[in-house]
């Protein structure tokens, strides 16, 4: 759900999704698998239609029977279900002990895994760019060298070399100064179809007054003294544009002869000494003009007549000559020019026409682009605070909840790193990965640290390399086989088709190995070497000093120190 946050409308409803997915899992999990073995076991196991169902499986019973409870094959005697479950899993918990143990619980070892992971994680972070953004506004469905995506959309694209005229150069982008309207973004946030609705300014504005018209006509040659207006000067763009502002040709329409346009009486033949216009005059020539050219400039409320009211929002329009780039760095450095034309310029504006502001239509791509650079950020950095506090309330140790928090924001920094380097850039496919992957980093390590926690608190285990061991028994089989069977996925989703597809079985494969080889191989030789003993770090401890009062010792702190007054015999013999 920390993907939900984002601005761009397909991360938020997929963060939304797997959320949900997640979370309908989790409750199938804890409700209907636990009901139907109730089920089988109180009402099918054992009875005829049981054994006819496991009829199929007869000529296997002497082999599984050998391989669930270890005896030579073909030994007599069989074992009841309650013998049989707990011999299930010992052959293998002991097979991952027997070659894991060593390697991590290693006196020199476990601090070389240590140094290992961490130089890795470092040098990657540091020696690999900086995520870049995409260079394309169209999203990559396709590989790089399919013949689709170079006619579009990658590369060179072969489609513009079959354009006459270089289109390129003449793609340059207007700028439009708004009056009346609040910038805001009232749209539908699930829903990438509507745009939302304009919101008026409370205070109203009224660009028919003569100060207005005067700094309006202002406001206009200060723009074409500007380094980023098109005057229409390059003989190679002939694109038929107006280069005159809105207000310009209104009062070019007005000062033209009668008859010679469509406008009649009092909109024609004006001297140019009559600038500005009374606002009566000028409201009602400026709606006449509208409606006999179609340049529409200002809006009236709708429904009402020009003559009784002022307009509610009005727009100006200037041709720039930046050629449009789906770069984000060159959109960026041209959006942060105009602003700063804007501000400076807008400052000075009447009261009647205070809260404008600049926008653009060509800015849609650069407003994606820096939405999905801020919803990255925000997204992971509220992923690996809520991963922490989960494993900080799983485990309800601050020890174990910190060096699995460290452990996950190592895996995601090698992975960044790695990705960066194979050539990603920060689309929207890319920010769902890298938002999504620290939830899915959490997984092993938030096992690993509460199977460490219960054997300290259940007093399996003295000493930390008794604790990682007995982590290693209970949870390696599990957590190996999810991350092999998730990784096996990962590893044929690299032969699809679409791009996306292989990006994301890439990032799944990377994930699922970087996040057990750093489970197993940083948080368990950490915790080996620092690994909390008996009440130490946990919350109950912290809670007590809080409140200004001495630990209480439990019952359990009780028995570990008569036990540990045995000799240390007891102890290794326990260990």
């Amino acid at each position: 759900f920390a993907t939900s946050i984002s601005d761009v409308t397909s991360i938020r409803c997929f963060g939304l999704f797997c959320g949900l997915v997640v979370l309908s899992d989790w409750i199938l999990l804890v409700t209907y698998i636990p009901a139907v073995v109730t089920v089988y076991k109180k009402h099918i196991h054992g009875t005829a239609c049981g054994r006819a169902a496991c009829a199929p499986c007869a000529p296997f019973a002497p082999c599984t029977r050998h391989i669930q409870t270890n005896q030579p094959f073909g030994a007599p005697g069989a074992v009841s279900a309650e013998d049989e479950e707990p011999r299930v899993l010992r052959p293998l918990s002991d097979h991952f002990d027997a070659v894991l143990s060593p390697l991590i619980t290693h006196r020199y070892l476990r601090y070389a895994w240590i140094v290992a992971l961490l130089a890795l994680s470092g040098g990657l972070t540091y020696f690999a760019p900086s995520l870049s953004f995409p260079t394309s506004g169209q999203l990559q469905m396709l590989p790089a060298d399919h013949p689709i995506e170079r006619m579009c959309c990658v590369g060179p694209k072969y489609g513009d070399e079959f354009t006459l005229g270089g289109i390129d150069q003449c793609r340059r982008m207007d700028a439009w100064i708004h009056w009346g309207l609040v910038p805001e973004d009232n749209g539908n946030v699930y829903d990438p179809s509507p745009n939302g609705v304009g919101t008026l300014q409370l205070l109203p504005i009224d660009p028919t007054t003569e100060a207005a018209q005067l700094w309006l006509r202002k406001l206009c040659r200060r723009a074409k003294r500007a380094a980023w207006y098109d005057r229409g000067d390059d003989p190679d763009c002939d694109d038929e544009k107006d280069f005159q502002c809105h207000l310009e040709r209104v009062v070019e329409a007005l000062e033209a002869p009668c008859g010679s346009t469509n406008l009649t009486e009092p909109c024609c033949g004006k001297s140019k000494s009559a600038f500005p216009y009374p606002p009566s005059t000028f409201n009602e020539c400026l709606g006449e003009y509208q409606r006999a050219t179609g340049d529409l400039g200002a809006f009236w409320p709708r429904g009402e007549g020009t003559r009784q009211n002022k307009p509610v929002v009005y727009r100006l329009r200037f041709p720039s000559r930046r050629v449009y780039k789906e770069t984000h760095a060159v959109m960026s450095a041209f959006r942060e020019e105009l602003l700063a034309w804007a501000d400076e310029a807008l400052a000075e504006a009447p009261e009647e026409l205070a809260g404008g502001f600049v926008t653009s239509p060509w800015f849609n791509f650069l407003a994606l682009l820096s939405a999905i650079g801020e919803s990255a950020f925000q997204s992971s950095v509220l992923a690996a605070a809520l991963a922490g506090l989960v494993i900080l309330t799983l485990t309800a140790n601050v020890i174990i909840a910190s060096f699995a928090t460290v452990t996950i924001a190592l895996v995601i920094s090698t992975i960044f790193g790695i990705l960066v380097l194979n050539g990603w850039s920060l689309g929207v496919l890319e920010s769902i990965c890298f938002a999504t992957g620290i939830g899915m980093a959490c997984d092993f390590v938030a096992h690993l640290g509460y199977a460490y926690r219960q054997g300290n608190l259940n007093r399996e285990a003295d000493t930390r390399d008794g604790l990682v061991r007995i982590t290693i028994g209970h949870m390696a089989p599990a957590t190996s086989a999810a991350a092999f069977s998730t990784s096996v996925m990962g590893v044929f989703m690299l032969f699809s088709a679409t791009q996306f597809t292989r990006n994301f079985g890439q990032f799944i494969l990377l994930l699922m190995s970087f996040s057990w080889v750093y489970a197993f191989f940083l948080l368990l030789p950490v915790l080996s070497v620092a690994g909390p003993l008996g009440r130490a770090g946990e919350l109950s401890v912290l809670v007590d000093l809080c409140r200004g009062g001495a630990p209480q010792r439990s019952t359990q702190d009780a028995s570990a120190k008569a036990d540990s007054d045995e000799g240390p015999a007891a102890a290794r013999a326990q260990s």
